[in-house]
């Protein structure tokens, strides 16, 4: 790749595309950064007989919607540096014991 004298070009693959603080281009710095970590799936419990669900040690009633959003934001890891982040839920139901 020819990079022309006096442009910013990103120090992984050359591209004189728009560059992060760190001259990475955004392909390079989202390959070689991690703003987050959440796991692929996160457990979640529900008494079958009451439908209470269990939440930081305790036992009580809550939207569904509202369980899966705190069980979510409990298990996020967030790195220091991250200004916005935006998360989409989607809990599937795998039978009537299992979302």
């Amino acid at each position: 790749m020819i990079v022309s004298l006096g442009k910013a070009f990103c120090v992984v693959c050359g591209a004189e595309d728009e560059l992060t603080k760190e001259r990475l281009c955004v392909p390079c710095f989202k390959e070689r950064t991690k703003l987050s970590i959440l796991s692929e799936t996160i457990q979640g419990f529900r008494c079958p007989k009451c439908m209470m669900y269990l939440h930081s040690g305790r036992w009580g009633h809550h939207e569904s919607e509202e369980y899966h959003e705190g069980l979510v934001q409990e298990a996020l890891e967030v790195e220091g540096r991250t200004e916005a982040l935006g998360i989409g839920i989607m809990s599937e139901e795998i039978d009537e014991r299992n979302t």
